[in-house]
């Protein structure tokens, strides 16, 4: 059993530093084509971006601040627009959810090792799992102790 679930662990790994490494390629891939766009742009375009991109920048902050900012500052696109973009938006917040709940049980492992029993209460179900002379958590895996670092900083 234990095989099995960490045969499973090891595939969500794998899944997760797959996408990631997809997702690396995409944004070197759009990187390279800004820098293309770039280079061909004349130097009134090319301050009328750096413009642009300081105004999203001070939007940001006044945001951060608590500071309501007017639309002209900000200019978030509507992906509900774009299908595929808004996928490729929400696979990688399942991955980087995935990726959190794998990192979690590794660092808590520890902690929840000598686990007995497990309630869980949801309205007005309840369940109560209870074991003796065995450990929860000993039936599971023990989960690498370093996890891969992220790929790419997430936004």
């Amino acid at each position: 059993m234990t095989e099995s679930i960490t045969k499973h662990v090891n595939e969500h790994w794998a899944t997760i530093l797959a996408f990631e490494d997809i997702e690396q390629r995409a944004r070197d891939d759009e990187e390279r084509r800004r820098l293309e766009r770039e280079a061909k742009m004349s130097n009134k375009e090319r301050k009328r971006l750096a413009f642009l991109e300081e105004k999203r920048q001070l939007a940001e902050k006044l945001r951060k601040l608590g500071i309501e900012t007017t639309d002209d500052l900000e200019e978030e696109e509507d992906l509900t627009q774009k299908p595929a973009e808004y996928a490729r938006h929400l696979k990688e917040k399942q991955m980087g959810s995935e990726r959190l709940l794998l990192e979690t049980y590794e660092a808590t492992w520890d902690a929840v090792c000598a686990l007995h029993s497990v309630q869980v209460v949801s309205g007005g179900n309840k369940v109560l799992l209870a074991l003796q002379g065995c450990d929860i958590f000993e039936l599971l895996p023990q989960p690498m102790k370093s996890p891969p670092p992220p790929r790419y900083k997430q936004a």
